[in-house]
């Protein structure tokens, strides 16, 4: 199993882990290796920018679903995080119809930290095999506790009900 180099980010540039893992040719070969990549790279982001808490806000129904927010604090305090990019890494699926088989690889990917919390979120919900987005959905909130390395989930879901009343009588006797 692979295991992110922990190290501190730098100001400008690719994080030194993730210049590390090139250097080395580190990727991960499985989900919980992916997992710990993304985290070891987001927590240097946010350590950097001293960020104790995330807020990823979603919604969906009717086969779809959004991230509505994602959120940085600061000791309390609503903090802006644009332009800062991370490295992160997604499992792919190939379908190769020659074998019927499904190949997976991992990429990396550069892209803003308020699109990686965006992906990590989605990870958490399918992880737990929560379906928010089919026929009337469900929405929430994930939040990302930084200093303590732990991750909670606010789900609702919604259901639709029916009730069905049956009576039976004579009919014009």
């Amino acid at each position: 199993m692979a295991k992110p180099v922990k190290t501190k980010a730098k100001k400008s540039g690719k994080a030194a882990s993730s210049v590390l893992r090139d250097l080395l040719n580190i990727a991960p070969t499985n989900e919980k290796d992916m997992d710990m990549f993304n985290a070891t790279a987001v927590r240097e982001v946010l350590a950097l920018h001293k960020i104790d808490k995330v807020i990823v806000e979603y919604d969906g129904s009717g086969d779809s679903g959004s991230i509505n927010a994602v959120q940085f604090s600061k000791n309390g305090k609503v903090i802006k995080l644009s332009g800062i990019a991370v490295e992160v890494w997604e499992k792919v699926s190939n379908y190769s119809s020659a074998n019927n088989t499904y190949a997976t690889t991992f990429i990396s990917s550069e892209m803003q930290i308020s699109a990686a919390f965006e992906r990590l979120a989605e990870n958490v919900l399918d992880r737990r095999g929560i379906d928010w987005y089919n026929n009337d959905g469900g929405f929430g909130n994930i939040t990302f506790y930084v200093n303590e390395n732990t991750v909670s989930l606010d789900h609702s879901q919604r259901v639709s009900s029916t009730e069905e009343f049956f009576d039976s009588e004579s009919w014009g006797e």
